[in-house]
């Protein structure tokens, strides 16, 4: 079945666990009747409910929400709601479109929903939260986990943290996904061994948890969305964070906004970053809807710190600005480092403490259609072919025109404070403005970095910065520094600070040594060398890298299906 990645990865499930996770649901679940499926959603969050409902004498029928809700990207049921997770905050449609006719949807008495939801008089809210799902933007708490999915919350060295404490979650028991077809190296390092089940596997998550006294679990991973999509003007893609690409085991890279407010032009510097990196935009309040705009750079910095960290919630951190969004990263570093945080990388794309003020004064002396033909040309060039003009829209345009004045009146006064790590300065070196030559380009940094500024000059003028055309020089030279092994307090997985944890995930560890643990079913596992090897598996390989693992497991595990199922295949299973 495909995964709600929607990235071609597909996990293999067997009849088995579909039928465990049928019956439990089919159970505990108050769907019954006519349950509505929106046809749009991947397989492995339709086949559950689908199945349920059948399995238990009702009727599925078919159905998209209305052209007149579109934002309502909701999977509906009558007598219950089973809501997709939507990029912003959630909604309800009052009308389904079935089979072209439009039908009204009845008041309910339970929503089930894979999401947090508003407040609903009346209406008990049951949240179904997929390992792969994100955690509520509202902070709630997930519940406990179901009773054939044992949730554990661990610490850098695999063993339980205390109550009330951050970990890593991870999930067990009967129901999980075999692993994902034909990549055994990526199954190997997400469905590990477990350690408190004799010959069992768990799956990492990839969230932080914590577990309240009453078993109830609150996740702290806030992303915004699974995958974004830089056009048609919806919630997600005009909000303070906009996930460029939200997978990757890698420290995120946030790209920070240029003077118009929107970060969709750092879309196309991704695929010259390594594949492993998550990369965030960070855009400006203001362009979503009515709001309180910012009075200086550094109550913009103070924010969108705080905004960073609901995703990455301790550094090291690495952040990236254009223009006059270089002068915002260089603000946020200095917060964080007041926050006692690390900022591995910050990098500057042709921006200076001397032109903050010119970077948007230059920008507002042109016509409300000149800037909207300016903006698709230069701070929004997603890919050919997309109408930016049309995706906007007269309403956000204008709010972007806000946002833009805004700046202008404080921007100029803005003197930038001291940094005290190193600058990484990219120089477009054609057309360069008269008063600010390469020379004093390169020197400008010195007296706000207490390292060093280590600067390269690209061929290309101010507005092509981030033309497609013109990354590779840039991409390859940050992920150059973003790959460059670090010896740092982060290459320790483990350290504390006043009675308080701060953990690495140990599977993540570029620099760590590893194992490859079998099973008896012959399932690989990728295992940290440090950690007492479970009962039920036995070393395969190793001692090594992480990377020399994978490539043994890529090469030997071929066969992925577990020994007994070959086994009663081949007829040779004994009693």
């Amino acid at each position: 079945l495909p995964t709600s990645a929607d990235d071609g990865t597909h996990t293999v499930i067997e009849h088995r666990t579909l039928a465990s996770r049928t019956a439990y649901r089919a159970l505990t679940s108050t769907v019954s009747g006519v349950t509505m499926l929106d046809p749009r959603v991947p397989g492995a969050a339709l086949i559950t409910p689908l199945l349920a409902t059948l399995s238990s004498g009702g009727t599925v029928r078919f159905g998209t929400p209305s052209a007149d809700r579109p934002d309502a990207d909701l999977l509906v049921t009558t007598g219950a709601l089973l809501a997709k997770q939507t990029a912003g905050a959630p909604s309800y449609p009052e009308i389904l479109v079935v089979d072209e006719e439009p039908h009204r949807i009845p008041p309910v008495s339970t929503r089930v929903t894979g999401h947090a939801t508003p407040e609903t008089g009346g209406t008990w809210l049951e949240a179904r939260l997929g390992p792969g799902e994100h955690a509520p933007a509202s902070g709630l708490p997930v519940g406990r986990p179901l009773a054939h999915t044992p949730a554990y919350v661990l610490d850098d060295r695999l063993r339980p943290v205390p109550t009330g404490v951050e970990g890593d979650l991870y999930v067990a028991g009967g129901t999980l996904a075999r692993g994902y077809a034909a990549r055994p190296a990526l199954t190997a390092e997400r469905f590990v061994a477990d350690p408190y089940r004799p010959g069992g596997r768990m799956l990492r998550t990839g969230k932080r948890a914590r577990r309240a006294a009453d078993g109830t679990l609150s996740l702290r991973d806030r992303r915004v969305s699974r995958a974004a999509r830089p056009a048609g003007g919806g919630g997600s893609e005009l909000g303070v964070l906009l996930p460029l690409r939200p997978e990757g085991t890698r420290k995120p890279l946030f790209c920070l906004h240029p003077s118009m407010g929107l970060s969709w032009s750092y879309a196309a510097l991704v695929p010259y970053l390594p594949a492993d990196l998550p990369v965030y935009g960070v855009q400006a309040r203001g362009l979503a809807g009515p709001e309180e705009l910012p009075h200086s750079i550094e109550e913009m910095a103070a924010d969108y710190a705080d905004e960073i960290r609901t995703v990455q919630p301790e550094g090291p951190y690495h952040l990236l600005g254009w223009s006059f969004g270089g002068m915002i990263a260089q603000a946020i570093a200095c917060r964080l480092e007041e926050l006692g945080e690390e900022v591995a990388l910050l990098a500057l794309l042709d921006a200076y403490p001397s032109s903050a003020g010119k970077s948007i004064s230059r920008d507002r002396g042109v016509s409300r259609e000149e800037q909207a033909s300016t903006l698709m040309e230069q701070e929004i060039e997603v890919s050919a072919g997309v109408d930016a003009r049309g995706n906007l829209g007269d309403r956000v345009l204008s709010r972007m025109q806000e946002v833009l004045g805004n700046m202008a009146r404080f921007a100029p006064g803005h003197t930038p404070r001291r940094f005290g790590g190193d600058v990484l300065l990219f120089i477009a070196a054609h057309d360069r403005p008269e008063e600010l030559p390469a020379a004093e380009a390169r020197a400008g940094w010195d007296d706000f970095t207490g390292g060093t500024v280590e600067s390269h000059e690209i061929p290309v003028d101010h507005y092509r910065m981030l033309h497609p055309g013109n990354l590779p020089p840039v991409g390859r030279v940050l992920t150059e520094k973003l790959t460059a092994p670090r010896q740092t307090a982060e290459s320790a997985n483990h350290s504390e600070k006043e009675g308080e944890y701060t953990m690495t995930n140990p599977f993540d560890n570029e620099n760590g040594t590893f194992l490859v643990l079998v099973n008896d079913e012959g399932q690989h596992s990728l295992w940290p060398v440090f950690a007492e090897i479970p009962q039920g598996w036995t070393t395969a390989f190793g001692e090594a890298s992480r990377a020399e693992c994978l490539e043994f497991v890529e090469q030997n595990w071929t066969d992925m299906r577990p020994k007994s199922l070959v086994a009663r295949m081949e007829g040779t299973a004994t009693a």
